[in-house]
Order: structure tokens, then C-alpha cells, then sequence
């Protein structure tokens, strides 16, 4: 990833560079605007894959030690500090293999295949999130690097004229949301960012209800919005318990006056709210057996149709046709 930083720095330092000079000359930036605003466009396609590769490797790493040691899954976040070092490790054997592979096909040295001495980049590459998102602050730092690239991109396209790529990046907007509620440990704010998650599915798929030849895209992204609506459903019941474990808290030192005087009409209170909760919680539980229930047949039918995913879709729009 250190390697792919370096080169998109790189490139964009370049093209800036060219955009700055030739506006000194109006006549021939007239004539070259637009096919710098194509190559920035490029560019901010590669930064927004740089960042969802970021999150997704992440999110592996994370979830495969995870899975590896049972002992440690009490607590999911302390897999992340301990297998840092390993991880770090085998990355620098990977470059090192590469490197070896790009100086045995020419006699360039090591050094120099990878970087660009001449131009000065530090600054910028300072600015880059590089390593592996482990905790709620990295991601937040590598969501809003990501997500202005993201907004760059999406603004050159409308639905209208440019479907497949307008659909793409709203995709890929989608999964950053996913991305970010993975790594926040704040139930509230896991909420928010799941429902902007469903906001914006929502909107690609209320647009995508006017076009006769998306419905296949549309199964998928009906897909993505029920498993939004479970994981909102499952924040819910955690809210719910975490009131309810908040409420039965006692304190064991009180003296028997004190039990007895708690005995009263605040008793009552909290039988009813223990009563409401109980009553949201099977509300909640019985939605979220509905939904899965859908989820499985949209998840069959897209399989029937041979489908991708929303997030696989979001690299390859292959299949979608303006």
C-alpha cells in the first residue's frame, strides 16, 4: 500500500502540476480543460479503490484473527494490537519479493523502482492514511479522505446520462458507510451511520425504480437495504438491553430501609418500562425474522440471475448499461 500511496501522490502532483502551468496560457488550457478534469476524474477513482482496499484489508485482518483464536473473541478489539507486528512483517516480506521479481526484469535498483526521487512528496504523503485502520479514530481519518474522493467523482455524474457510474459511486458510498460503522464501538453512532447507509441505498433505489433494464441491479440493492435494516433492528435491541441492564443495576451495600423505601411508585415505573422493552424487543425480533426471511429469497433470486454483490459491483460496472 506504501508503494500505491507513493505513485498516486505521484500522479497527482504531476497532474497538478501540468493543470497550474498550463492555465498560464488561457488558449491552451481552453483546449486541454477537459481532458484534465477526465484524468483528475481517473485519479479520484483510484483514490477511492486505494481507501476501500485500506478498509477491506482492515476488516480481514480483524475478523480473521477473530475467528482463528476462539480465547480471544471476548473481546474482538484487542485481536487488533496483537497481531500488528506479524501483519507489518509479512508486508515488508511481500515488497521485498516484489522488488526482487521487478530487478531480476531490468537494472533498475530497488530504490529507485519505487520512488520518484525528484519530486518532492513528503508533504503530501503525510496527508495519506497508509497503515491498517485499527480503532474508531483511524477510520474516521480514512473515511474522510476516501469520501472527499468519493464526492469529486460523483459529482462529474448524473443519473441520466452517466447510470453506471453514477450507480457505482453511490454503491461505493454505501460500503464506505459500511466500513466506518464496522469499526465505531458507539452504538449511537454505529445507528447514524448506518442510516446514512440506508439513505443512500434508498435514494439509488428509488431512481432505479424508473429504468426497465436496472431491475437486476435493483434486486441487489433491495438486497443491501434489508441487511441495513437488520443491522438498524439489532442496534435497537442493543439500545433496549443496555437500558434495561442500566435500570436493574443494584447497589448490594444499601441498608434494608433503603430496599423497601424503592419499593414505590418508581417500583411500578420501571415494571412497565421493563414491560415496554420486553414488548419492543419481540417487535424487533419478529421484524428482523421477517426481513431475513426476505433477505434469503432476494439472495436466491440474485444467485438465479448470477448477480454480484453491491460492493462488487461498485469496482465493475460491467453489466451496467446507460
Amino acid at each position: 500500500m506504501g508503494n500505491a500511496r507513493h505513485h498516486l501522490c505521484a500522479a497527482y502532483h504531476v497532474l497538478r502540476t501540468c493543470h497550474d502551468n498550463c492555465k498560464l496560457m488561457p488558449e491552451e488550457f481552453v483546449l486541454q480543460k477537459a481532458d484534465f478534469e477526465i484524468h483528475f476524474l481517473e485519479l479520484s477513482h483510484h483514490w477511492v479503490k486505494y481507501g476501500l482496499t485500506l478498509f477491506k484489508l482492515s476488516k480481514k485482518k480483524i475478523l480473521n484473527k477473530y475467528f482463528s483464536e476462539p480465547s480471544c473473541r471476548t473481546d474482538l478489539w484487542k485481536t487488533v494490537e496483537m497481531a500488528d507486528d506479524n501483519h507489518d512483517t509479512k508486508i515488508q516480506e511481500e515488497n521485498l519479493k516484489d522488488l526482487g521479481a521487478e530487478k531480476s526484469k531490468g537494472d533498475g535498483t530497488p530504490e529507485k523502482l519505487f520512488s520518484f526521487p525528484s519530486l518532492d512528496l513528503i508533504e503530501m504523503e503525510s496527508k495519506v492514511p497508509l497503515g491498517l485502520v485499527c480503532t474508531a479514530e483511524d477510520a474516521r481519518k480514512l473515511f474522510a479522505f476516501t469520501h472527499k474522493w468519493l464526492m469529486r467523482a460523483k459529482h462529474y455524474y448524473d443519473f441520466e446520462h452517466h447510470s453506471a457510474q453514477y450507480i457505482s459511486c453511490s454503491l461505493q458510498l454505501a460500503e464506505l458507510y459500511e466500513h466506518l460503522a464496522f469499526f465505531e464501538r458507539n452504538i449511537d453512532n454505529q445507528y447514524s451511520i448506518q442510516k446514512r447507509r440506508a439513505d443512500v441505498l434508498e435514494n439509488l433505489n428509488s431512481l432505479l425504480k424508473t429504468c426497465d433494464n436496472m431491475m437486476s441491479v435493483q434486486i441487489d440493492v433491495i438486497r443491501e437495504l434489508s441487511q441495513v435494516q437488520l443491522e438498524l433492528m439489532a442496534l435497537n435491541l442493543q439500545k433496549l438491553w443496555r437500558q434495561e441492564s442500566q435500570t436493574n443495576i443494584f447497589n448490594l451495600d444499601n441498608d434494608a430501609d433503603s430496599i423497601i423505601n424503592s419499593l414505590d411508585s418508581d417500583s411500578t415505573k420501571t415494571i412497565t418500562e421493563k414491560t415496554l422493552n420486553t414488548s419492543c424487543k419481540n417487535v424487533f425480533l419478529r421484524k428482523m425474522e421477517a426481513t431475513t426471511s426476505l433477505n434469503e429469497k432476494l439472495y436466491r433470486l440474485s444467485g438465479h440471475l448470477g448477480l454480484k454483490t453491491p460492493s462488487q459491483l461498485s469496482f465493475g460496472t460491467g453489466i451496467l448499461k446507460n
